[in-house]
């Protein structure tokens, strides 16, 4: 089984030595590990050193116990990434483009047409395969770029923000496949998208100024933060006091025209609007990152 390693991995830019990833130290082994966190927070600056784009400031990183510095060649055959940009050739076709990448990852010749047709049926665009890329959807695209992470048949994939573009049901055949694929490679995924991961993934890390603050399984993590989720009943002018006063993470409005309000904190006592205390409720992991980003996502 691959595993793969990140020891004292730092990465600064320009001359004032900003310090975009800070000595950070992880390991994987197979299965799904969902990376979170707010822009800045250092995630494209680990995929890009994980797939080889980038090189660190400092530490080393190890592929299947072995030093990848002295080897990136083989390294990156065990590698399979998908950029959060769609730069793709307009003029191509999916399959002239899946057989131009094919190439260029080192595919044996007599097995590419093979692989083409293994990525495209595993992300559904068997159909699409002589269209121009310039007339796909935009979801379509994801999935392509998708298709050309597979290609090969990598032990590493890394993914930033694979289903962006995705509709709902597109997203829950993306997510199936993921998790089928991560019962024996490694799937690091970027994303915004919470309920994208916290589904399917067998650890969830959320990330802060170039360090990982918080790694677990989702129970382990919603049971650390157990207390910060409150919730109550109000009115338009409740709502607004509330906007006003606390970190909301969700607002419903009910049947009978109250508001339903859910905020983030962590208090000495029950949080109090128009005179009356909110109640405790078990947190969500969107409550676990407000709760840790709050400033971020306030100021985004």
């Amino acid at each position: 089984m691959p595993t793969i390693e990140l020891k004292n991995c730092s990465k600064r830019y320009g001359k004032a030595g900003v310090l975009a990833l800070d000595h950070f130290n992880q390991s994987f082994s197979p299965g799904i590990y969902g990376i979170l966190g707010p822009n800045g927070a250092g995630k494209s600056t680990l995929f890009n050193i994980l797939s080889g784009t980038l090189s660190m400031t400092e530490g080393s990183l190890i592929f299947d116990g072995q030093p990848v510095e002295k080897n990136w060649v083989q390294y990156k055959k065990h590698l399979g990434f998908m950029p959060q940009q769609q730069n793709l050739y307009p003029d191509m076709t999916p399959a002239s483009f899946l057989q131009y990448m094919a190439v260029l990852k080192a595919v044996p010749g007599h097995s590419i047409k093979d692989e083409l047709e293994r990525v495209l049926h595993l992300t559904q665009l068997e159909s699409k395969r002589y269209h121009k890329i310039q007339s796909l959807s935009g979801g379509m695209k994801q999935r392509l770029l998708i298709s050309q992470a597979l290609l090969g048949d990598p032990e590493l994939l890394i993914l930033d923000e694979p289903t962006a573009g995705l509709d709902p049901s597109q997203r829950v055949v993306i997510r199936n496949l993921l998790s089928d694929l991560s019962r024996e490679k490694i799937v690091l995924i970027s994303t915004h998208v919470v309920s994208d991961i916290e589904l399917i993934s067998r650890e969830i890390l959320l990330m802060k100024k170039g360090r990982c603050i918080v790694r677990g399984r989702l129970p382990e993590i919603l049971q650390k933060y157990a207390d910060i989720s409150w919730e109550i009943i109000t009115d338009e002018a409740g709502s607004q006091e509330a906007e006003d006063s606390y970190a909301v993470s969700r607002v419903q409005i009910l049947a009978d025209a109250g508001i339903r309000l859910r905020i983030v904190g962590s208090f000495d006592s029950p949080p109090q609007l128009q005179g009356q205390s909110f109640e405790p409720v078990e947190p969500t992991l969107e409550d676990v990152y407000l709760y840790l980003f709050q400033e971020d996502v306030r100021h985004a």
